[in-house]
Parts: C-alpha cells; sequence; structure tokens
C-alpha cells in the first residue's frame, strides 16, 4: 500500500509542481477550500468559495493579504470523503496542519519542500505576483517554518528530487 503524501513548504517551492507529479503517478488531491480570489494563471489548485463551514473542516485558517482582505483555507472533510479511497491522496498544507492530517490520513509521509529565498524571490517575480505580497507570503511562511516541530518529514530542496525520492520509497 502506498503512502499518502503530505506537502509543505513556502510559497513558490514547488508544491503544487509536486502535486502534479504524483497526480499523474495515481494520487488523488485532496484540495483546498479558500475563499480568496484566484490569482492570474494559476490553475485549479484549490477549491475557490464564497465562504467556509468550519464544522466540516479538519483544519482552517485565516490571513490577511497585503491588500487587507481577509481569506480562509481549510480541509473539508465532505471532500477527503468524495476523494476515492483506494488511491493514495497528496494535499498540501500548512505546518501547523501536519500532525491533524497525518491523524486524518494514515499512512502518510511529509515531504518539506526547503527552497532558498532568493529562489522564492525568483520565482514570484517570474510569475507576476505583486511585490508586496510575495514579501508577505515568504515573511509569514518563514514564521510558520520557525515554528514547524514536525520531526517525521523529508526535506528536498526542489520537486523534482523530491518525486524521485516518493517514486521509489512510497509502498514502504
Amino acid at each position: 500500500m502506498r503512502k499518502n503524501v503530505i506537502i509543505i513548504g513556502s510559497t513558490a517551492s514547488g508544491k503544487d509542481y509536486l502535486r502534479s507529479l504524483l497526480e499523474k503517478d495515481g494520487y488523488i488531491h485532496w484540495k483546498t477550500r479558500t475563499t480568496r480570489p484566484k490569482r492570474p494563471n494559476e490553475s485549479d489548485t484549490h477549491k475557490f468559495v464564497s465562504n467556509i463551514d468550519k464544522s466540516t473542516c479538519v483544519t482552517y485558517s485565516e490571513y490577511t493579504l497585503a491588500d487587507g482582505t481577509d481569506v480562509a483555507y481549510a480541509l473539508d472533510v465532505v471532500d477527503l470523503l468524495r476523494c476515492d479511497a483506494s488511491k493514495p491522496l497528496v494535499v498540501i498544507a500548512n505546518p501547523s496542519e501536519v500532525e491533524v492530517i497525518r491523524e486524518t490520513i494514515e499512512p502518510s509521509i511529509t515531504a518539506y519542500l526547503h527552497v532558498e529565498q532568493d529562489t522564492l524571490l525568483y520565482r514570484l517575480a517570474r510569475r507576476g505576483d505583486d511585490p508586496s505580497e510575495a514579501w508577505r507570503r515568504i515573511v509569514s511562511d518563514s514564521a510558520d517554518f520557525d515554528r514547524f516541530k514536525v520531526t517525521d518529514f523529508i526535506a528536498f530542496p526542489d520537486a523534482e528530487s523530491a518525486f524521485e525520492y516518493l517514486s521509489v520509497n512510497m509502498s514502504k
């Protein structure tokens, strides 16, 4: 049986790319619901909704964007129940959510994409993100990972090396 994969990493670290590689390999994406607007050129990596029912959420977080807009993110158990139970899951999470997600989808492995800040800034600029919002996300992510205490994770410098490792070791 292949393990479920929880992907964590800063903005622009390659989380969506790794998720797409795993989906091509047979994984089902448990999508995060969010009330934030879809970014230009963003694929359907989230379920974009107008509001979130907290009573059905496994995780729930609120943020304020650089423009002052309050947004929410959540993993909804209803979406999990709609996933094909015969296939392994891949989910993108914040570090603070890893433990509760692990309890929900066992067995799992956590892949941490640890990418240098200069690379993150380059990627965000290249994709045209607003500089103030990009910097806010990097600072916020840095604070989240400073508090990150999960001991059972594997750090990778990029999505390709994470996929290579996971494709060989997922069933162990």
